[in-house]
């Protein structure tokens, strides 16, 4: 995403402060409402999410409120973006930052010039993480059925009199005909040969 796509589309990103009440969370809240976002803070942690959160901020936390910070942030969608609010860089709080894969920092005491670059990066890296994993999926999967791909037709070349353009040609014809991917075939041949 562009930077200025990132920019224009900070009004319409759902924010959400998990942090203590506080002065901290009073001034985030403000800066945010001042940047145009749409801001909810809530305080103790919930359980679960039961509406859409494109951003969230939280503080560092070492106790059970760790975990369940965890398990909101798994349960929301892939595209949550993760900015933690550290009051100072202890080793502790850096493995959090690191185990939870933060996105983006802002620090105590907060000034009002760092809380918007700090989310417009943390939003940048947490798209650009997102994109990187779906291309790495998608070559891994691809890698996969090659794989698949190339084992079925050794297979098919040792059993039946084929050149490897024959079955591959096989493969192919046999997914067309059953309506299935030339890695499912291949998955079925390989499974009988074994």
């Amino acid at each position: 995403m562009s930077n200025s796509s990132i920019l224009g589309k900070l009004r319409d990103l759902q924010v959400l402060v998990l942090n203590p009440e506080g002065e901290v969370s009073d001034s985030l809240v403000l800066q945010l409402i001042r940047i145009g976002c749409p801001v909810r803070h809530l305080w103790p942690l919930p359980e679960t999410l039961d509406f859409p959160v494109d951003i969230i901020f939280s503080g560092v936390f070492q106790d059970s409120s760790h975990a369940r910070l965890k398990k909101i942030i798994r349960d929301s969608t892939e595209a949550v973006t993760l900015i933690f609010i550290v009051e100072y860089a202890s080793p502790s709080t850096l493995s959090q930052l690191l185990e939870i894969e933060s996105h983006g920092v802002v620090t105590v005491p907060l000034k009002s010039h760092d809380v918007l670059p700090s989310l417009v990066v943390a939003r940048r890296n947490s798209e650009d993480l997102l994109k990187y994993r779906k291309e790495i999926n998608k070559a891994h999967n691809k890698l996969s059925s090659m794989s698949l791909l190339n084992k079925a037709k050794v297979i098919l070349m040792k059993n039946a009199p084929m050149t490897e353009e024959e079955a591959h040609q096989f493969l192919s014809k046999s997914a067309m005909e059953e309506r299935k991917s030339i890695a499912e075939i291949a998955e079925i041949i390989i499974d009988k040969s074994e």
